[in-house]
């Protein structure tokens, strides 16, 4: 499997562990990644201004979506995402609901081929198909959604979706031996969910800068999980 060394020493670093699960993928366009996760209810700054945030609201969200410039400069972008099959259930209830009948047609071929490739898995990673200048971002960003998986395996998931992705993308960058450049406060621009990406993986650094072994690392998830239930 692609990068399996890479999450077996990743496994070992942090104290987690890893029985050489494959994690399944599917290919895909970066549009229906985008609309996936406007249905899906993701918790980026600018899908929540068109409205995504109430489950109902959702399939009204995504054709406003798809009718502003953001969407068209998002387009050109690289994405990656894992889909549960408990959040396959519910947005597949909400395909009918698009008013769209196109966009409807479109959303249920993709959610056809999800189904297909998920098969008896609990979770599938869905990323975008890479042009030829762009294999190591799609490596990287592979990387990060299999090592979610590898936390969700280790239910060692924050309840807070700005934690969870600052410790996904800290680990990335721990496995591409990178991780040291969070340590100092990040520079923010104008995109905010890339802002908060930054942050919250700036602060696990932060954390992590204390720890000199596994069990420690393994601690330091522990401890913050518990911090987040107070």
């Amino acid at each position: 499997m692609l990068f399996q060394k890479e999450i077996f020493r990743i496994a070992q670093e942090f104290g987690l562990q890893y029985r050489g699960r494959r994690y399944p993928y599917l290919k895909t366009s970066s549009r229906n990644i985008i609309m996936r996760c406007i249905l899906g209810g993701c918790p980026d700054p600018l899908y929540k201004k068109f409205g995504n945030t109430l489950v109902k609201n959702r399939p009204k969200a995504l054709i406003k979506y798809l009718s502003s410039p953001y969407f068209k400069k998002e387009l050109h972008g690289r994405h990656g995402c894992v889909i549960s099959k408990e959040e396959l259930n519910t947005e597949l209830k909400l395909v009918a609901h698009i008013s769209d009948l196109r966009i409807r047609k479109e959303m249920q071929a993709f959610y056809d081929r999800v189904l297909q490739k998920i098969g008896k898995n609990k979770r599938l990673t869905i990323i975008w198909t890479p042009r030829d200048n762009e294999q190591n971002h799609f490596k990287e960003i592979l990387l990060h959604e299999f090592i979610h998986e590898l936390i969700d395996d280790n239910c060692l998931r924050p309840d807070s979706w700005k934690w969870n992705e600052g410790l996904v993308t800290y680990i990335t960058r721990y496995a591409l031996r990178t991780h040291k450049v969070f340590e100092k406060k990040p520079s923010l621009g104008k995109d905010k969910m890339t802002n908060i990406y930054m942050q919250y993986t700036h602060k696990w650094a932060l954390l992590f800068k204390k720890t000199h072994n596994s069990l420690e690392r393994r601690k330091c998830i522990e401890n913050l999980l518990r911090s987040l239930k107070k």
